[in-house]
């Protein structure tokens, strides 16, 4: 009977109450919404890698009020990882709803690359809906 509690409590404290952990990939997409929302273009910059990167890299780097339009637009928005999976090796996929303010929902497909450091940079981003 100990041994029944001792191996509950176990599962319980060590899978029921703990928070669910997300990929490394995921966590870069969370990261990334997060530095959109927030208009930190310098962490958006951190996060994402070729091709994006070059993509971006005039609104990232020589709008000024790049910023305060990303803040705009994702004020009062919500998001979260809908899915995600692996292509292949070094590669993932996470596809991420957000939930603007007025209602609406947009779906984006993002495209992950490992680095050498272990690291993972966004490289694509498409729109799913």
């Amino acid at each position: 009977m100990k041994r029944l509690i001792a191996a509950l409590a176990l599962w319980v404290l060590g899978m029921g109450l703990a928070p669910a952990q997300g990929s490394p990939a995921e966590a870069i997409v969370m990261d990334y919404y997060g530095a959109l929302k927030a208009g930190d273009v310098d962490a958006v910059r951190a996060l994402i890698g070729e091709p994006l990167a070059g993509q971006y890299q005039v609104l990232l780097t020589e709008n000024t009020q790049y910023p305060e339009i990303l803040r705009a637009h994702y004020d009062g928005s919500t998001g979260e990882v809908v899915g995600s999976g692996s292509s292949a090796e070094g590669e993932a996929s996470v596809d991420f709803e957000v939930m603007f303010k007025d209602g609406t929902k947009s779906t984006l497909r993002f495209n992950l690359r490992g680095q050498v450091d272990g690291s993972w940079k966004i490289v694509e981003e498409e729109r799913v809906n």
